[in-house]
């Protein structure tokens, strides 16, 4: 996870001493999917549907019966993100709704969208899009979208979390997670 990207990735080191990837994972069209089952301090568990984006094998030793493989996953939306190309107008539109509608409409999403991940932007716009990418178009409206808050900045960051999709402000982001009321201290140079 990760403030700074559209969706979740990440990668898995597998020792692979049966050469089953090479034998049958390698030569596989299509989208190969892998689901990731973790549980968290709390007890709870997180699963999540990855598309094998890479893989890299290093063969073990020269007779070739194990490897270790490195596989690179990202999302079913990033994957589905390379190759949707629309033009489409958007016509008098928050762009928090315009950015949700490229999520259900455009990318056809299956992750979730909570009301409270989606911090409301100051404005009502009409946009145009000639074959862009999604993703690319959220970034070019993060780029204009703009807080209501004016003590606020209006740096708007759009990621992926396990909680779902989010398009908030960074003072938004900083703001809700601080839970612990800062200690004091007094400095003193008569510390011994």
């Amino acid at each position: 996870e990760s403030l700074f990207s559209h969706t979740i990735y990440g990668s898995v080191i597998l020792t692979d001493d049966d050469n089953f990837l090479n034998k049958n994972l390698l030569r596989t069209h299509g989208e190969i999917l892998c689901e990731i089952k973790i549980k968290n301090i709390e007890d709870e568990i997180f699963e999540y549907i990855f598309v094998i984006g890479n893989v890299e094998l290093e063969i073990k030793n020269e007779i070739a019966d194990g490897a270790v493989a490195v596989l690179s996953l990202i999302s079913r939306d990033f994957f589905r993100n390379l190759y949707r190309f629309k033009s489409k107008g958007y016509v008098n539109l928050p762009i928090t709704d315009i950015i949700k509608q490229i999520l259900k409409e455009e990318l056809n999403t299956d992750i979730e969208m909570k009301e409270e991940n989606f911090q409301n932007s100051e404005d009502k716009s009409t946009y145009g899009f000639t074959k862009i990418r999604p993703f690319e178009k959220v970034d070019i409206l993060k780029q204009k979208a703009y807080s209501p808050n004016l003590s606020v900045t209006s740096t708007y960051l759009f990621y992926e979390n396990r909680d779902g999709y989010n398009f908030k402000t960074f003072e938004n982001i900083i703001l809700n997670n601080i839970r612990v009321k800062p200690e004091s201290y007094i400095y003193s140079q008569n510390m011994s």
